[in-house]
């Protein structure tokens, strides 16, 4: 073949793809833990106007500020996006611990997929982008655009749809628990820890992990195991594990709470796209090999 021809073939090929979406220009697609810092702001629907009971309903969006890879003990900046959100939406399944006549003290609230009418992701946000519906188990949506936000952007709008702000945003991703067990035979789970002063949240820790439903990185890509370290038991494996996570009280925009959480991720690419970059990379061995010949 002529060299000039296979040259530009090799230059069409390996060059980065102009339609790669913004996270995914991002993110290290070579096993390795991605992770995702957020600022989000988030409400509690207490319905019985009390501490979190069965069937509150948790919802908020969380801003993609900075992401990192991590390899071995090294941490190396990745950008800081501030154009990708996490639309999240939970019901609480389970409450433990006591507080005192004061209304102080500790609660442990988990949390599952949302099951009451008009309060699944898709009536938050008011679109399920073609992808997620009404009870079908969602619980986060990653979604992007080509704007610069943070968390203070967004106000919660109230019901029927408190985040209409993201219903023109681009689908990316979403998830929630895989039934029974995940990919890694763990469960996935998301709770939080939470101090409360006077019957009112003050502040606490997150914990979680999660199986991605669908997603547009590629119909090949692979997920590998991110460990979630739990409160009181051993770390278990997820696609989308919360490495750490805490929380406050706010009063801002609606909101009732804000937090802070680390995301991990590792993926792989697609089958094809690991020839192209073996490709690629024999490619430029060789244009190396003819320039010191």
């Amino acid at each position: 073949m002529n060299k000039l021809l296979l040259m530009s073939i090799a230059l069409l090929i390996c060059a980065p793809n102009a339609q790669a979406g913004i996270l995914s220009s991002i993110l290290k697609f070579d096993g390795s833990q991605n992770v995702l810092e957020d600022e989000s702001r988030d409400f509690f629907v207490d319905f019985d106007l009390d501490t979190p009971t069965l069937g509150d309903v948790f919802f908020g969006v969380a801003v993609i500020d900075d992401i990192s890879q991590i390899v071995g003990q090294t941490e190396t900046p990745l950008g800081a996006p501030e154009s990708v959100v996490v639309a999240i939406a939970a019901e609480v399944t389970n409450v433990t611990g006591t507080l005192d006549i004061n209304g102080d003290g500790e609660l442990t609230v988990e949390f599952g997929a949302v099951t009451q009418d008009g309060f699944f992701l898709n009536d938050i946000i008011g679109n399920g982008f073609g992808r997620f519906a009404d009870d079908d188990g969602t619980m986060f949506a990653i979604l992007e655009k080509p704007i610069d936000v943070s968390a203070s952007s967004f106000t919660n709008a109230g019901f029927p749809t408190p985040l209409s702000q993201l219903d023109d945003w681009t689908y990316v991703a979403h998830g929630g628990f895989a039934d029974g067990t995940n990919a890694f035979g763990d469960v996935d789970f998301f709770e939080a820890v939470i101090e409360f002063d006077e019957n009112a949240v003050d502040d606490g820790d997150q914990f979680g992990g999660f199986t991605v439903f669908d997603h547009t990185f590629g119909p090949g890509t692979v997920f590998l195991p991110s460990l979630a370290p739990h409160e009181n038991i051993a770390d278990t494996s997820h696609q989308v594990a919360i490495l750490d996570g805490s929380l406050e009280s706010t009063d801002t925009n609606g909101w009732n709470v804000e937090n802070d959480v680390d995301f991990g991720v590792r993926v792989v690419p697609e089958p094809g796209s690991l020839a192209i970059f073996a490709f690629c990379a024999g490619f430029g061995f060789l244009r190396r090999s003819q320039r010191k010949d």
